[in-house]
């Protein structure tokens, strides 16, 4: 990771995007593979939860660190990370963002600047409350 040499031009990057289900001839238990090991080639070829849970990792801290600071001026990368990992616990549930401002101990401008630059990245998909405010009350 940090090495002194630049790879410029010693590499090409390249975007990939997870195996869709018309592209894996599924056994058995084929479905529970792809539920624990995820739909990227790599952790998915490999059939290890172990490697599955490394390359999770590695791709949030590049996802979070490369590819978002790119888009936003973002200071307190750890926090958002923090955000990152909290946010799989929450999802089914209505979003509180004011309870995440209190859990992060930041801003709530801040965490609505995070969870809209997580959603331009595709890291999260917001669906919003259908139906009229008086629904949405109850």
């Amino acid at each position: 990771r940090r090495s002194g040499d630049s790879l410029q031009g010693r590499y090409h990057h390249y975007r990939m995007h997870p195996i869709s289900i018309e592209e894996l001839n599924f056994e058995k238990d084929g479905w529970r593979d792809l539920y624990k090991l995820g739909g990227f080639p790599e952790p998915f070829l490999s059939g290890r939860e172990s490697d599955a849970k490394r390359w999770r990792r590695d791709y949030r801290t590049r996802l979070l660190r490369e590819e978002l600071t790119g888009l936003e001026q973002i200071q307190d990368l750890g926090t958002l990370e923090l955000l990152a990992l909290r946010l799989p616990d929450l999802v089914g549930s209505p979003l509180s963002i004011n309870s995440l401002r209190e859990d992060l101990q930041v801003n709530y401008r801040t965490v609505e600047k995070w969870i809209g630059a997580l959603d331009s990245l595709y890291y999260i998909y917001q669906l919003s409350a259908f139906g009229s405010p008086k629904i949405k009350s109850v």
